[in-house]
C-alpha cells in the first residue's frame, strides 16, 4: 500500500511539473511586435512566414499587428514611446526616420556577403549616414499600361523589352494617333493618365523625367537641391513632362477615377502591383504592358518597402532574426513567390523564372538595370512635396524654371531648418521663468478685473449673488483651463523650440524666434493666410445673409414649414467627412451629378476642385450649404424674441416692411448677429476637413489653407515647433478679429 501511494505520489508531481513546464517555458518567450500596413494579400504571406519563424526559435513570438492609416499611427507611437520592436518603413523615408533617432543601424547584423546580393539602386536606398538602416522586403517600378483593343484600332505595337522602349516624343506621338482613331461621339478619350496629387505617388513617378535628361532632384549627400534640381537639364526634364499636357495635350489635369479600367485613357502610368488587381477587379480588361518611355537616357524609379529595428526595441538582436528571416536569402524568395512582389536580392531574380516571364520582365529588368532611388535625405516628406507641387505647376502652365527654382528654395530651407535645430541651444530656463510670470500675469489680471467689476468687497457680492452661479460654471472652467488654456501656453512655449517627436524624454532643442523667422519668411504660410482670409471675407457675410434670409422665410406662415425646417437642418446633423465626400463626388468632372446636370441643359462641363479659379468658391459653397442651417436657428431665436409691439408701432407709423427690417429686427439681432459673426469668422479660419478631403489643398496650393499647413508641418514634416509657431500666430488673429466685431456690434447697440 505504501508503495503503491508513492507511486501515486510521484505520477501527480510529474504530471504537475508537465503543467509548470509549459508555463514556465511561455513566460520565457520573448515578444517581438511588428507593425506594417494592412495590405491582405501581404498579410496571409507574413502570417504563414510567422508561423514558420516561431516554428524554428520558439523562444520568440511575434505579435504581427497590420494597420490602416500606418503613417499616422506609426508616428504616434514612436512619439508616445510605445513603438514596436520591428516597423515597416517606405524606403524614402528611411533616412527621415534615421534622423529623427526612431531606428538602430543593422551594420553589425549585415555580412559583406549579405549586403552584395542586394542591387545597387537598394543599397543606395538603405544607406544613410554611413550605416545601413533596414531589411529591403521588396522592390518596386513603374511602366506603361495601354489599352490593347485601342492599340489595335490604331495599328500600333508597342515595345516590350526595356532596350526598345520609346522615347517620349514617340509615345505622345503613338498616343495622340490612338486617340485619334479610337474617338468616337461625345465623350472624351484621353491620352494618358498621369497621377498630379500632392501625394509620395506623384512624386514617385515624376521624379524619372528629371533623371532622364541628366538632372538630380538633390546632391549626392541630400542635403542640397540648388545647383541640382532647378539645373537646366532638371528644367529640361520637367519641360518634356509639360509637353505632354499642354503642347501633345494626351495628359490631363483632371483625374477620371476608373478611368483606364473603363477604357476613358488609352494609357496609364503604375507599377506592377496593378497586375493583380486588373487581373482580379477587372477580368475583362484587354491590357498590357510596355516599358516606361526614355529621354536621353533612361532611368526608372525603385524602392518599396523595408523593415527596420526602432531605437525603442528591447530586444534588437531577436527582432535581427526575425527581420533576417523575412528579408534574407530564403525568405526573399518565398516572399516574391507569393506575393509576387518584385525582390531586392540579385539571387532571387536568378531563382525565380517566373521573374523574367513577360510582362514582369518589364519591371524586373527595370529593377535591375536602369533604377535609381529617390533622394535619401533627411527632408524627403518636404522634398516629396516640393517636387509634386512643382510637376502640377508645370502642368497648369508655370515655366519649368521658375517653379523648379522655387522647390530647391524650398527644400534648402527644410535642410537649413534642421541644421539649425541640431545645432541649437538647450532649453533655457529664463524662458520657462518668463512663461510662468506670463501665466502668472494672465491670472492676476483676471482676478483684477474680476475685482473691478464687483466692487471692493467681491466676496461678500460672490455670496450674495453669484455663488452658486460660480459654483456652477467651475466644471467648464476647469475642462477649458485643461483642454484649452493650458494647451494653448504649451503651444507658445513648444513654438520656441524644436522636440525630437521620436526620441521620448530628450530635452528640446531652445531656437529661440527661429520657428517665427522662418514662418515670416515662408511663402506657402502666406498663401495659406491669404487662402484662409479670402475664404473668410467671402463666407462669413453671405453664409449670415443666407441664415438670416431663410430665419426670416422659415418665421413667415407657410405651407410646409416643418418640412423645410427640417430640409435646412439636415445638413448640420450630417458628418463634415460625409458631407465632403458627397460633394466631391457631385463636383467631379467627368461622372458628378453638378456636370451631369450642366450638360443636359447645353451647358459645358467645368473641372470645379481641379481649376484653380473654381476649387476654393466651389468649397465655399459647401461650407455654406452645410453650416447655415444652424446660423438659422439662432436667428429664428433671435426674431422670436422681439416683440410684436414694436413691429405694430413701426407700422402705426407708416414704416415699410425694409424700414421695420432695417430699424427694428437688425438692431433687436445684435446679440444674435455677434454670435454668429464672431463664430463664422472662428470657423472660417479654422477650415480643414473640407479641404483634406476635397483637394488636399490643390490645385497649386490654391485651396490650402493656413490649418491645412499647420497639419502638414505638424505630422507630415515632423516640424512642432514651426506648427506650434503657426498655431498661436493664427490664435492671435482669430483674436483680434473677434475683439473687433464685438468692439463694433456693441458699438452700434450703444447707438
Amino acid at each position: 500500500m505504501r508503495y503503491s501511494n508513492c507511486i501515486l505520489g510521484l505520477l501527480f508531481s510529474a504530471a504537475l511539473m508537465g503543467l509548470l513546464v509549459p508555463f514556465a517555458s511561455a513566460q520565457d518567450r520573448i515578444t517581438i511586435t511588428y507593425w506594417r500596413p494592412a495590405y491582405d494579400v501581404e498579410r496571409d504571406v507574413t502570417i504563414r512566414m510567422v508561423a514558420a519563424f516561431e516554428a524554428r526559435y520558439p523562444h520568440i513570438r511575434i505579435d504581427m499587428a497590420p494597420t490602416s492609416s500606418y503613417e499616422e499611427k506609426i508616428k504616434t507611437a514612436l512619439a508616445g514611446g510605445v513603438a514596436p520592436d520591428i516597423m515597416a518603413i517606405d524606403g524614402p523615408l528611411i533616412a527621415f526616420y534615421a534622423h529623427q533617432g526612431a531606428l538602430i543601424p543593422l551594420d553589425r547584423y549585415y555580412t559583406p556577403e549579405n549586403l552584395a546580393d542586394f542591387i545597387p539602386a537598394t543599397i543606395e536606398e538603405i544607406t544613410w549616414n554611413g550605416h545601413v538602416w533596414t531589411g529591403p522586403l521588396n522592390n518596386s517600378s513603374i511602366a506603361v499600361y495601354y489599352n490593347v483593343d485601342q492599340f489595335e484600332r490604331a495599328g500600333i505595337i508597342p515595345p516590350k523589352e526595356i532596350s526598345e522602349a520609346w522615347t517620349w516624343e514617340e509615345f505622345a506621338s503613338h498616343v495622340q494617333t490612338v486617340v485619334q482613331v479610337n474617338q468616337r461621339g461625345a465623350e472624351t478619350l484621353h491620352g494618358s493618365l498621369i497621377h498630379l496629387g500632392i501625394d509620395e505617388f506623384a512624386a514617385y513617378i515624376q521624379m524619372p523625367w528629371i533623371w532622364q535628361t541628366g538632372g538630380r532632384i538633390m546632391a549626392p549627400d541630400g542635403m542640397r537641391a540648388a545647383g541640382y534640381l532647378d539645373s537646366p537639364a532638371s528644367v529640361r526634364g520637367l519641360t518634356v513632362f509639360q509637353s505632354l499636357f499642354l503642347q501633345h495635350g494626351i495628359a490631363s489635369v483632371e483625374e477620371i477615377t476608373e478611368g483606364f479600367q473603363t477604357g476613358k485613357y488609352a494609357t496609364q502610368i503604375s507599377g506592377p502591383w496593378s497586375l493583380r488587381f486588373y487581373n482580379e477587379m477587372y477580368p475583362d480588361l484587354n491590357y498590357d504592358v510596355m516599358p516606361l518611355p526614355r529621354g536621353l537616357q533612361q532611368v526608372t524609379p525603385c524602392g518599396s518597402w523595408h523593415m527596420a529595428i526602432t531605437s525603442q526595441s528591447k530586444h534588437p538582436d531577436e527582432a535581427w532574426l526575425f527581420v533576417d528571416w523575412m528579408t534574407g536569402v530564403e525568405g526573399a524568395r518565398r516572399w516574391a513567390r507569393e506575393t509576387q512582389n518584385l525582390p531586392a536580392r540579385h539571387s532571387t531574380y536568378d531563382a525565380l523564372p517566373e521573374l523574367a516571364e513577360y510582362p514582369f520582365k518589364i519591371f524586373a529588368d527595370q529593377v535591375r538595370y536602369t533604377a535609381r532611388p529617390r533622394p535619401v535625405t533627411p527632408v524627403y516628406p518636404v522634398v516629396t512635396d516640393a517636387v509634386a507641387q512643382a510637376f502640377q505647376s508645370a502642368a497648369y502652365g508655370e515655366p519649368p524654371a521658375e517653379v523648379l527654382k522655387k522647390a530647391a528654395i524650398r527644400i534648402d530651407e527644410a535642410v537649413a531648418y534642421e541644421q539649425i535645430v541640431n545645432e541649437g541651444l538647450p532649453v533655457s530656463g529664463a524662458l520657462l521663468t518668463t512663461l510662468a510670470i506670463l501665466t502668472l500675469l494672465v491670472i492676476g489680471g483676471g482676478v483684477l478685473a474680476l475685482r473691478r467689476r464687483l466692487g471692493h468687497r467681491p466676496w461678500d457680492r460672490l455670496k450674495q449673488e453669484s455663488i452658486w452661479g460660480y459654483a456652477l460654471i467651475a466644471p467648464a472652467v476647469c475642462g477649458l483651463a485643461v483642454f484649452v488654456i493650458i494647451p494653448m501656453f504649451a503651444a507658445l512655449y513648444l513654438s520656441f523650440h524644436h522636440p525630437f517627436l521620436f526620441r521620448p524624454g530628450m530635452p528640446m532643442t531652445f531656437v529661440g524666434l527661429e520657428n517665427y523667422r522662418q514662418l515670416f519668411l515662408d511663402p506657402l504660410f502666406w498663401q495659406s493666410l491669404m487662402n484662409s482670409a479670402y475664404f473668410t471675407m467671402v463666407v462669413v457675410p453671405v453664409q449670415t445673409a443666407v441664415a438670416l434670409g431663410l430665419a426670416l422665410l422659415i418665421r413667415e406662415k407657410i405651407k410646409g414649414l416643418a418640412f423645410f425646417r427640417s430640409a435646412f437642418f439636415i445638413p448640420v446633423i450630417t458628418s463634415m467627412v460625409v458631407a465632403a465626400i458627397i460633394w466631391r463626388v457631385m463636383y467631379n468632372t467627368d461622372a458628378g451629378l453638378i456636370n451631369g446636370l450642366l450638360v443636359h441643359t447645353g451647358l459645358s462641363k467645368q473641372l470645379f476642385l481641379s481649376s484653380t479659379t473654381q476649387a476654393m468658391p466651389s468649397i465655399m459653397v459647401m461650407g455654406i450649404w452645410k453650416s447655415c442651417g444652424f446660423f438659422m436657428l439662432i436667428f429664428l431665436a433671435g426674431l422670436q424674441a422681439i416683440p410684436e409691439e414694436l413691429y405694430e408701432a413701426a407700422t402705426v407709423d407708416g414704416a415699410s416692411r425694409w424700414h421695420r427690417f432695417r430699424h427694428v429686427t437688425l438692431p433687436m439681432l445684435n446679440q444674435p448677429m455677434l454670435f454668429v459673426l464672431v463664430i463664422t469668422t472662428m470657423d472660417a479660419m479654422k477650415l480643414f476637413a473640407p479641404i483634406f478631403i476635397m483637394t488636399d489643398g490643390g490645385p497649386l496650393n490654391s485651396t490650402t489653407v493656413i490649418v491645412h499647413y499647420i497639419y502638414k508641418n505638424m505630422f507630415l514634416f515632423l516640424k512642432a515647433g514651426y506648427a506650434s509657431a503657426m498655431a498661436f500666430v493664427l490664435f492671435c488673429i482669430i483674436l483680434v478679429l473677434t475683439l473687433i466685431q464685438m468692439k463694433l456690434l456693441r458699438r452700434d447697440t450703444a447707438v
